[in-house]
């Protein structure tokens, strides 16, 4: 149990006082268990001076975290948890909000371009509703109300995302990830930036330039490629690598990773990309992509995009 420590957000009560304290993990912004992973076997790697074998390392590092270390069994493999229960650390009122602070957490925070989950947190002495979840210095803020009574620090909890928000979301990011497999493919050397994967309007942004390009023509060409990487079924798997380590299964590693700390990439088949956000298990469950325009967009190209059935939620 006390291993715990190592990896949660601790609140002790001392003299009525809540004492914060903020593990190694945390100071990194390293949320879950996968991500624990990755730090500890880079970590070993460099106080042992190695200079080969992460693999190996990082499974050995996986198993021993996922089977040995918690009085439990840990869950690392399924990229879209949607249950899970937590013990509350703490519940507080901010700007007239309910607060509540977990052990653990299967809820997305907003971020990486991609909307916050929503659900319920259900306990025995009452329910939360899950409005907005915030990733603010290292902690996890779950943002909602009560039904009537709030929760008791210590307690065991039930958290429970919103499947259909979640299905959505991580249909409409991973499809983001899968323009940018076809925009590598044509050899277009437009470099990845900015991402914006809500429901209202995805696209992604790119440097670099039309140019002379046929833009109907191009963004035929980006549409059918993205549907046929689909249909080829392309499963889904996490990894986690240092920044050095990720040109080996990238095309595209972003300068503002930091070195040295390991960080989280999503293969779509032999398609690597440095991603933090909730993805689908199988490239089939996009179900198909529409290309709606491209365009310039400032200095960059912004290619905009729909997955099948989205323009019925707004319709």
């Amino acid at each position: 149990k006390n291993s715990e420590i190592l990896f949660k957000y601790v609140v002790n009560k001392d003299n009525d006082e809540d004492t914060h304290h903020k593990t190694i993990l945390d100071t990194n912004s390293i949320i879950n268990y996968q991500g624990a992973v990755g730090f500890f076997t880079q970590s070993i790697m460099k106080e042992l001076r190695l200079i080969s074998g992460y693999d190996i390392l990082y499974e050995k590092v996986k198993n021993f975290i996922q089977n040995e270390l918690f009085d439990r069994k840990v869950n690392m493999e399924d990229l879209n948890l949607l249950a899970t229960e937590a013990k509350v650390l703490e519940v507080a009122q901010e700007n007239g909000k309910d607060i509540v602070l977990l052990d653990q957490t299967v809820f997305y925070p907003q971020g990486g371009g991609q909307p916050y989950d929503k659900g319920v947190i259900e306990g025995p002495s009452g329910k939360f509703s899950v409005e907005e979840v915030r990733f603010v210095e290292g902690i996890v803020k779950h943002i909602g109300k009560f039904d009537s009574v709030t929760f008791q620090t210590g307690e065991t909890v039930k958290c429970i995302v919103d499947e259909t928000r979640r299905a959505l979301n991580s249909r409409i990011h991973s499809a983001g990830h899968v323009v940018d497999m076809a925009v590598t493919v044509l050899k277009l050397n437009w470099v990845p930036g900015k991402g914006y994967h809500f429901p209202e309007g995805p696209y992604v942004e790119y440097a670099g330039s039309l140019g002379e390009l046929d833009k109907e023509r191009l963004r035929t060409d980006i549409e059918n490629l993205c549907n046929k990487f689909i249909g080829e079924n392309r499963a889904t798997k996490l990894i986690f690598m240092p920044k050095e380590k990720m040109h080996e299964a990238c095309h595209h590693v972003p300068e503002y990773l930091p070195e040295g700390k390991p960080a989280r990439v999503v293969m779509y088949g032999d398609f690597g990309v440095p991603c933090g956000g909730t993805h689908v298990n199988n490239l089939a469950d996009i179900r198909g992509i529409t290309i709606r325009k491209i365009k310039p967009e400032g200095s960059n190209i912004r290619v905009a995009y729909d997955v099948s059935g989205l323009k019925k939620l707004f319709s």
